[in-house]
């Protein structure tokens, strides 16, 4: 049986409830006490709303790695979150420290950074993200820099997200995580279920 909206604010009710209402504008919101889920109305559809309820990751390390090899290698850096709902995404958000040492003065030096959920091997490459010039041997360049993936995986359950790094050019060439710098040395990973 369809029954009218009763005005803007959250309306409770059960999961049929929620379907069987007319008359809705957007900005609507209901609850469903058999669900425990928050739902607003868009003006075309309900969208899952969970305000103030977010499923949040962090993790870091100060773990110094370096690498002349051109195959992507561990950082350390990595955290795992729970997926509670298959409709969301993951928003992945790494700052990491990292360097670029150019060994060769022939040609310039750089450093490439990847995102990989563990479970899946899915990967988001950011290619050349760093360059070390080709001005003098022994010259590097740093800095902290983030990077942004939102995965789209289905599904619910455990994921892990790991930050990988390779240096493209290779030996002599250098790349490194966490260099020092003022005595700070420390890269974060920051995971978010998002809808």
């Amino acid at each position: 049986m369809a029954r009218a909206f009763s005005g803007l604010g959250v309306q409770t009710g059960l999961a049929a409830d929620r379907t069987a209402l007319t008359g809705l504008v957007a900005g609507q919101q209901f609850y469903e006490t058999d669900t425990g889920l928050m739902y607003l109305y868009t003006g075309s559809s309900w969208q899952l709303f969970m305000p103030g309820n977010f499923n949040i990751v962090e993790n870091s390390t100060t773990n110094y790695v370096s690498t002349q090899s051109t195959s992507y290698v561990s950082t350390g850096l990595s955290a795992t979150i729970s997926k509670t709902y298959s409709s969301s995404k993951i928003l992945v958000i790494a700052n990491c420290l990292i360097a670029c040492w150019n060994g060769n003065a022939n040609q310039d030096s750089y450093t490439s950074v990847r995102l990989i959920e563990t479970n899946s091997s899915r990967t988001k490459d950011f290619f050349r993200v760093l360059r070390g010039y080709n001005s003098n041997n022994s010259i590097a360049t740093g800095s902290r820099m983030p990077f942004q993936w939102i995965d789209t995986v289905s599904g619910t359950g455990s994921r892990t997200y790991r930050v990988d790094f390779a240096c493209t050019e290779g030996a002599p060439d250098t790349s490194e995580f966490n260099f020092y710098t003022n005595g700070i040395a420390r890269s974060d990973i920051f995971l978010q279920e998002v809808f």
